[in-house]
């Protein structure tokens, strides 16, 4: 099977999104004997997204799509050029709720996140909700196969869409269990001290700096609350790149009278999460939304007790291996930190089924049933 891949709209390494790009990609190399991979990639992004394998061949194209806008005309009607001229068996698309073609001669599937704009309102700009609203359903139903990472995410599909059931299926995201295990938190707190210049006890919240959806203003009010009601010192660290309306985070931040706490860490790189979460006392996810939820995931795997918000596909990740909240409601979120927080045994008993239900979500099963997908429909 000759298969075509886009790497458009995967956030140059820097999302969830990339982190299922790049790993889903790594995996189809190692788990896959007899296919070979075509990855449609910017130039500047090549060294982001090609595995280090034979089985995957880069056709890179020009730079000129980084804008938007030629983007998605390209996809609409440069793609299915292209995918004539490379005479694919199928072609998989890992950002399939940001770009899609109008029209291939060859079948296609796609993974569809999540749609997140439906329950964040502010998230995006007009033009950009007029493609989601307006075009992109089109595009979802003239897929062979849609593939999405929650329960959550495949019924806001089909509400939007008016697939059927049988036309979307839920394969859950993963995690690198090479690099996501539990490790020492001694040494862990020793790497982030030198590091970061941490030596104090901290939460732990990874996430890009996106207002409102990420919801660290929440999370802020949250912790001061933590802070005054309840005998807890710890920090609140915040790793993740700028995004949009991050000012606001920023002066929620600035503003608290517990400031000189709060540490923003900006892009971080991958190989320190894993000490990040094994050196966390608590990590804690407060998003409004989400498709998935990786880090929750992540957390798991690293032995991290993990609180999270109670909407979308959180709870489904997380299952009965922590605590959930209202991410609207600072004082249940507060109640929830310091319940963590200071009852030893509440915290090993969701150590423990962390570990446990971590082995739920590991990227090999998710290439593999991936695979097993574009199988079914991809032209023999």
């Amino acid at each position: 099977m000759h298969v075509g891949i886009t790497t458009f709209g995967c956030d140059s390494g820097k999302s969830g999104i990339s982190s299922y790009t790049i790993n889903v990609l790594q995996q189809f190399c190692e788990t896959a004997s007899d296919d070979s991979f075509e990855v449609v990639v910017a130039q500047d992004e090549k060294t982001i997204f090609m595995p280090p394998s034979h089985r995957a061949v880069p056709l890179v194209v020009v730079d000129t799509m980084r804008s938007p806008i030629k983007d998605i005309f390209w996809h609409i009607m440069g793609l299915p050029r292209l995918a004539a001229s490379r005479q694919y068996d199928a072609m998989f698309f890992p950002a399939g709720n940001r770009r899609l073609p109008w029209n291939l001669c060859c079948p296609s599937v796609a993974c569809v996140h999540d749609m997140s704009w439906l329950h964040v309102p502010g998230k995006y700009d007009r033009s950009r909700l007029f493609y989601l609203n307006r075009i992109l359903p089109s595009l979802i139903r003239k897929l062979s196969k849609v593939i999405t990472v929650s329960e959550s995410s495949k019924k806001d599909i089909m509400a939007v869409t008016g697939l059927p059931s049988n036309k979307v299926q839920v394969i859950w995201n993963g995690a690198d269990t090479s690099l996501y295990f539990p490790r020492d938190k001694q040494v862990c707190q020793q790497a982030i001290a030198q590091k970061y210049g941490i030596h104090r006890p901290y939460i732990m919240y990874l996430s890009r700096l996106e207002h409102p959806g990420k919801n660290h203003v929440g999370l802020i009010h949250a912790y001061e609350r933590l802070r005054k009601m309840h005998d807890v010192k710890h920090m609140l660290v915040l790793p993740g790149s700028d995004r949009e309306q991050n000012e606001l985070v920023h002066a929620a931040a600035e503003a608290s009278k517990y400031k000189d706490d709060i540490l923003f860490l900006g892009f971080t790189l991958t190989e320190d999460l894993p000490l990040l979460y094994g050196a966390a006392d608590l990590f804690i996810f407060p998003s409004l939304y989400e498709g998935f939820g990786i880090p929750i995931a992540e957390a798991m795997h690293c032995g991290t007790p993990v609180c999270c918000s109670n909407v979308s596909s959180m709870p489904e990740v997380l299952g009965d291996a922590g605590l959930t909240f209202d991410p609207e409601d600072p004082v249940q979120m507060a109640q929830v930190m310091s319940q963590m927080l200071l009852d030893q045994a509440l915290r090993q008993k969701c150590v423990d089924k962390g570990l446990e239900r971590a082995k739920l979500f590991t990227w090999k099963e998710t290439a593999t049933r991936t695979l097993n997908a574009i199988r079914e429909v991809a032209r023999p």
